[in-house]
């Protein structure tokens, strides 16, 4: 490998793209626009959401890990990774708001996501927004399956019709 000059790169996986997902992701970002020169404070009310899995012995996500240097660190972290005790958490930020901290037991399914969003995260966004502001609020959340399953969907449908940005 050194004679002819190889080295090792870290593949990095990304998000399966399909041929119809370029146009649709140009509209989405022309509507946003639109909303943006329509109301400058558009912005600040889409709720940004994610989840992390944070692990109590330290270790980090590797998908998050890197070393940056004109040389290789040869950094190497010894863990034990066959049963970390984890805890999941998701979170929110709304303009200069943030949503949570909310802990999630167990693993993250539809029915389970639905729950937390009954009784954690849509009654602490109403009680952050009155009515009148509440109605301009945007919910975001990525493509992760239990964020798709339809019990969600139906109810952001509810919740924020045509205002939920997702799969």
């Amino acid at each position: 490998m050194k004679t002819n000059n190889y080295f090792a790169y870290k593949i990095h996986t990304v998000q399966e793209l399909k041929d119809d997902d370029f146009p649709r992701r140009v509209e989405f970002c022309d509507k946003i626009r639109r909303k943006i020169d329509d109301d400058p404070e558009f912005l600040n009310f889409i709720c940004f959401t994610d989840e992390a899995t944070f692990y109590l012995n330290g270790a980090v996500n590797k998908q998050n890990q890197r070393y940056w240097s004109d040389e290789n660190p040869h950094q190497m972290v010894e863990q034990h990774t066959q049963t970390p005790q984890k805890v999941n958490v998701w979170c929110g930020i709304i303009g200069e708001h943030v949503i949570g901290p909310f802990f999630i037991n167990g693993n993250l399914n539809g029915e389970s996501y639905l729950q937390l969003l009954q009784e954690q995260i849509i009654p602490t966004i109403r009680e952050t927004f009155p009515l009148e502001l509440f109605e301009r609020v945007y919910f975001q959340q990525d493509g992760a399956p239990p964020h798709y399953s339809v019990v969600v969907r139906n109810y952001l449908n509810q919740v924020f019709p045509q205002r939920w940005i997702g799969r």
